[in-house]
């Protein structure tokens, strides 16, 4: 079995030997600009050279050796330039600012003392202050607001960012414990927002896999707020890939452990929407029950304004009982909802285009199931105009529905519900599912 020649003090393979030594003193000197103890010195020469060295303990004793009488080998020079990221001749005059006062022995004498305060040093440290997480927080806000909007695509890729920033942090490692926890709540609060938008625009395979990281970094947090977002997210997803005994479940979960009112109503909604698309018209009922009597004495969130992806304002929840009083087969009571959404508008309940929206195409369905193409047409008429940008497969999909519905004997040879159909089917063509691939293709 093969062995180090380093560890008895000769340089392995063929490595060359300096006729004068690195100092050792400048060698300490340089771990302690990093403000590295000894083992973390041996993991960063063990990373710059992908391995190739002896087991970690025997490195470490190696360093406490070279730091004591100097470092001859070339190899590990060359290798300690480059953990400390420096020239080999830099590395021989020490670092700009560093303390090469402490003499071999002195340290040797105060080498518990010195460990000490080299860990102490080393926890305080971190890669994440303040002022950065402060930002990051505020990002996840503004992520939120802008879901109700921006386009879904500029956001989605500004929620790219904010994710990569958290992730980057995340698996550098060198956060306080609370730091730590406050970036796994960031990251919760981004990952569900991926997994929101990302199925908005159809790619529901990363929506789910969005979720299952922003499930991980809630857990991490331990913020039952963030899990509940997490869960929202999740519940969408599962309703438009059609698990609906998944999405049912999980908007449960997330009701019952969410304090704010505005995601407590919004989760009770979305457990609605499932159990009626399940056919269990007493549970979507009782939860539409739980959505009121949140929306009246829930915990109000200081900072929901009624217009972020997670707040369920009064016209969204009148959206939410139409849909289900539509699945229902009860036309006029959804009919009656989409008109209560749109009295609330009117007395000041916050715009979203996209629950403007879900209320016409809403509205249209039942038209069109009860036999009026032209009242349909008055319905789904204006949104029709939104722009491309904001064509989100929630919305198209359901649009699609409609022109199945009209394509049935009941509508044949009626006018008014061929250009339906053909203006429908003009306006799905710009849907964001392919847009949203290409956009993929290319980064």
């Amino acid at each position: 079995m093969g062995t180090h020649a380093d560890v008895a003090g000769r340089p392995p393979g063929d490595a060359k030997v300096r006729a004068m030594p690195v100092d050792g003193d400048v060698l300490r000197s340089w771990r302690r600009a990093r403000r590295w103890d000894v083992p973390e010195m041996a993991r960063q020469l063990r990373r710059v050279a992908d391995g190739h060295v002896p087991v970690h303990d025997a490195l470490v004793r190696m360093i406490r050796r070279w730091e004591s009488a100097g470092l001859r080998t070339e190899r590990y020079e060359l290798l300690y330039a480059a953990a400390l990221a420096t020239s080999p001749d830099q590395l021989c005059r020490g670092p700009a600012n560093g303390d090469v006062s402490h003499t071999a022995g002195s340290d040797r004498a105060s080498s518990p003392l010195s460990e000490a305060v080299d860990l102490g040093t080393w926890l305080a440290a971190t890669n994440a202050g303040e002022g950065i997480i402060s930002y990051l927080a505020a990002t996840a806000r503004r992520l939120a607001e802008d879901y109700t909007r921006q386009p879904p695509l500029t956001v989605l890729h500004d929620g790219f960012q904010a994710q990569r920033r958290v992730a980057s942090l995340l698996r550098g490692g060198r956060q306080r414990l609370a730091q730590t926890r406050d970036l796994c709540l960031i990251g919760a609060e981004v990952y569900a927002f991926l997994a929101l938008l990302c199925s908005d625009v159809g790619q529901y395979p990363a929506a789910e896999a969005y979720g299952h990281v922003g499930w991980i970094c809630a857990e991490e947090s331990g913020s039952s707020l963030a899990g509940a977002l997490v869960l929202s997210a999740q519940a969408k997803t599962a309703q438009w890939r059609r698990r609906y005994a998944a999405a049912a479940a999980k908007a449960r979960q997330g009701h019952e452990m969410c304090p704010p009112a505005g995601a407590r109503v919004l989760l009770a909604c979305q457990e609605a929407n499932a159990a009626q698309a399940l056919g269990d018209t007493d549970r979507a009922g009782e939860a539409l029950a739980r959505a009121q009597v949140a929306a009246g004495h829930g915990t109000p969130d200081p900072d929901d304004d009624g217009t972020t992806a997670w707040s369920c304002p009064p016209a969204r929840e009148a959206n939410y009982a139409a849909i289900v009083n539509l699945g229902a087969g009860q036309l006029e009571r959804s009919l009656s909802e989409a008109g209560r959404a749109d009295e609330a508008w009117a007395s000041g309940c916050p715009w979203v285009y996209g629950t403007w929206a879900q209320v016409r195409i809403g509205a249209a369905i039942a038209h069109v199931r009860n036999g009026e193409a032209e009242g349909a047409a008055g319905e789904i008429a204006p949104v029709l105009s939104l722009p491309a940008e904001y064509r989100v497969v929630t919305l198209t999909d359901r649009l699609l529905y409609v022109n199945q519905l009209l394509r049935g004997p009941r509508y044949r040879n009626n006018p008014a519900a061929a250009n339906l159909t053909a203006a429908i089917a003009e306006f799905c063509g710009s849907s964001l599912r392919t847009k949203a691939i290409t956009a993929a293709a290319m980064s």
